[in-house]
């Protein structure tokens, strides 16, 4: 429960500064994700370091952040993926990329928590 309330975090995170980036600024949203993802990957390292596993660190902190972000890169792959192919084959979603993102960050939910869980925080 509380990974994936850290994952709505970092989802609100990502979510307002792509639609900033995207919108205000007029940025492309592919272009967009790329600033909005590793901010939102430090932010959730950060709290599920902190509240979800407070003493799950397998590894020193820069080791463990250097693991996790290999596992969330995983999983950002396969969010990016399905989050390009839905803006690239619907006008709706290259209207909405927040849509995108959603369906995106839900596929790649349970591959992230899978792998943190086991790998990353694992006492």
């Amino acid at each position: 429960m509380k990974f994936g309330s850290v994952g709505a975090v970092g989802f609100g995170v990502e979510a307002a500064l792509l639609a900033l980036l995207v919108y205000p600024l007029g940025w492309g949203p592919i272009e967009a994700r790329a600033v909005s993802f590793p901010v939102a990957l430090a932010a959730t390292f950060l709290l599920n370091r902190c509240w979800t596993f407070p003493a799950g660190l397998r590894f020193s902190l820069l080791a463990s952040f250097g693991a996790y972000t290999a596992i969330q890169a995983i999983g950002a792959g396969i969010n990016l993926l399905a989050y390009i192919v839905l803006i690239k084959t619907s006008q709706f979603f290259a209207q909405a990329p927040i849509v995108a993102l959603t369906l995106g960050a839900t596929i790649a939910l349970a591959f992230n928590f899978v792998y943190a869980s086991r790998l990353v925080f694992k006492p």
